[in-house]
């Protein structure tokens, strides 16, 4: 059976906090399939360094929308992002946390489930 993706628009973004408590996102876009979420694009505010919460089981791209941040990533290192960098790709049950370098900053995350 086919599921109808959801997609929300600007008064109608629903604020979510993280899975750790240590931010804040809202989702753009989300499809579930018959065994929960199959995949979503979120906006994620990072006001302060913090861990990311774990994604076990999907693929997860970062992209920087606004500001810049300091990501480090288990196995892969730290890397700077930006406006100007490519989206950044990784596992999301990987360890992972960002800290922003001026202010704050905002991204559009991808977090799509695996198989």
């Amino acid at each position: 059976m086919a599921h109808t993706p959801e997609i929300r628009r600007g008064v109608n973004l629903r604020e979510v906090r993280w899975k750790n408590d240590l931010g804040r996102a809202w989702t753009v876009f989300e499809l579930c399939g018959q065994d929960g979420q199959t995949w979503r694009a979120s906006m994620a505010e990072l006001a302060q360094a913090a861990p990311f919460s774990s994604f076990a089981g999907y693929d997860r791209c970062m992209c920087i929308l606004a500001g810049e941040v300091e990501l480090h990533v288990a196995g892969l290192g730290t890397v700077r992002l930006d406006g100007t960098t490519p989206p950044f790709l990784f596992d999301g049950a990987a360890q992972a946390s960002g800290r922003p370098t001026c202010g704050h900053a905002r991204n559009l995350n991808l977090m799509a489930r695996r198989g």
